[in-house]
């Protein structure tokens, strides 16, 4: 179970272009989800990650088809999703795309007028820096992310997006991923 974070941002722009964020995050009444914005590929919500044996044979991903029998994910697929997303399931994605595990999670929109939208939201271990990155970049506007980060507890940290040091940022924490990740020995490799 993760540690949560709480982020408390502010993101600010054009009307038009708030109106457009404030749309794409709307999911239902009073529900909103930021991840909206970069959703995992459809393909890979459908596989599952962990321990499973199957027809006495371990594995570490498979998927469940239409009768709900489990299958593993064969070498050649997870090769072309791979080749196709630098990974081969969800969570890892969303690593390598957010930045944290699981995007936003209890996402309340606290302010919203004509240039100007004030959020709060829990996500798991830290900020998800790459996902507030690309909504800045995407959307043409300004956040400034306050939020309590699990390693440092009570200490509020603030980062403003978009980052004028993204490149080298994201170049160190996905090297740091792909190290982290290539020491578990997982049953592919991650390049780079």
């Amino acid at each position: 179970m993760p540690n949560w974070t709480m982020n408390n941002v502010e993101i600010t722009g054009e009307k038009k272009d708030i109106d457009k964020l404030y749309d794409d995050i709307s999911v239902d009444e009073d529900v909103y989800f930021l991840a909206n914005t970069l959703p995992t590929p459809f393909e890979l919500t459908q596989i599952s990650t962990g321990s499973i044996t199957i027809d006495d044979i371990q594995y570490s991903e498979w998927y469940e088809d239409e009768d709900g029998t489990k299958r593993p994910v064969l070498d050649m697929t997870n090769d072309e999703l791979e080749a196709k997303y630098d990974c081969n399931n969800s969570i890892d994605w969303q690593y390598l795309n957010w930045g944290t595990k699981w995007g936003d999670r209890e996402t309340e929109v606290i302010l919203k007028d004509d240039t100007r939208m004030k959020l709060s939201f829990q996500s798991a271990w830290s900020e998800p820096f790459m996902l507030l990155e690309h909504i800045a970049s995407t959307y043409n506007l300004t956040i400034v992310n306050k939020h309590v980060d699990e390693f440092d507890y009570d200490e509020l940290q603030v980062t403003e997006y978009p980052m004028d040091d993204f490149k080298l940022i994201k170049s160190v924490y996905l090297s740091q991923f792909k190290e982290m990740k290539n020491s578990f020995n997982t049953s592919t490799p991650i390049e780079g």
